[in-house]
């Protein structure tokens, strides 16, 4: 069952503007994230680079990943999600970025046909931990991919200090996600006849990715409040990262899960 609902996720994307693709030349303290995602991907699909292969983004909605698959790495890119709003921003994200794309608004447990067994790396951001059945939603995820692809997986860290701090700040938020360890998420993979290759916690902290956003009211300035404050407090791990060295991203502060499987070639 899909914890959120499409009716959710409309609205998420109608209240947000349309952003810009991911920029990982960009060396402001903001982009952190981003520039760790791209050392990820650069160590996992730089290996890809090659004429005709093709990367999917399931949950797609205003994605500004889509551009930077195309452009670093040559995929053929498309995306689907199912809602129609989130949609539109991401043509919109691929039109400003000039890079062509495939956007498609269809469920992905019902996909059109000839998507399936089709892609050489399949890729979510925050998704599967929308549905109560986490191996059940990878396997149908594995279904795109063609044998021998790959499946990059991000998940919010929920059952760590995020996921508390969630819960306090916006408790309806935190009740659309299954709360997943990295072992849980592996298993998951596993059970759906994937070969888990790599799974681990994501970065030492990022408290910017608390959703605070509720009914107005003087308890959501508190949240808000405490929050904007502990995204500073993130920004300055950050800038001891950069200029120091890395911290580990542990089980208790790490905002999120990373898994990578692949799908067997036989």
């Amino acid at each position: 069952m899909d914890k959120a609902g499409q009716a959710y996720w409309e609205q998420i994307w109608i209240d947000k503007p349309v952003t810009a693709a991911v920029d990982p030349t960009d060396g402001r303290l903001a982009n952190h994230v981003d520039r760790r995602l791209h050392e990820m991907f650069v160590r996992i699909l730089g290996p890809l680079r090659r004429e005709g292969r093709r990367l999917l983004e399931i949950g797609c909605g205003r994605s500004r990943w889509l551009p930077y698959f195309r452009t670093h790495y040559g995929f053929a890119i498309v995306g689907v999600d199912y809602a129609p709003t989130g949609c539109d921003q991401a043509r919109a994200i691929l039109a400003a970025a000039q890079v062509e794309g495939s956007i498609i608004c269809a469920d992905c447990f019902r996909p059109p046909e000839d998507l399936l067994n089709s892609f050489d790396v399949v890729w979510s951001y925050g998704v599967i931990e929308h549905f109560d059945d986490t191996s059940a939603a990878a396997a149908a995820f594995a279904n795109y991919l063609r044998p021998g692809g790959i499946m990059i997986t991000v998940i919010p860290n929920m059952r760590g200090l995020v996921g508390l701090l969630q819960r306090l700040a916006n408790s309806p938020v935190y009740g659309i996600h299954s709360l997943l360890t990295a072992a849980e998420l592996a298993a998951a993979h596993r059970a759906a006849g994937l070969v888990v290759e790599e799974v681990t916690y994501f970065l030492a902290v990022n408290f910017g990715v608390i959703n605070v956003e509720r009914p107005a009211g003087f308890r959501t300035w508190v949240a808000r409040a405490i929050v904007g404050l502990l995204a500073r407090v993130s920004m300055a791990v950050w800038a001891l990262e950069e200029r120091v060295t890395r911290l580990p991203a542990t089980r208790l502060l790490a905002p999120y899960i990373v898994c990578v499987a692949r799908k067997p070639s036989t």
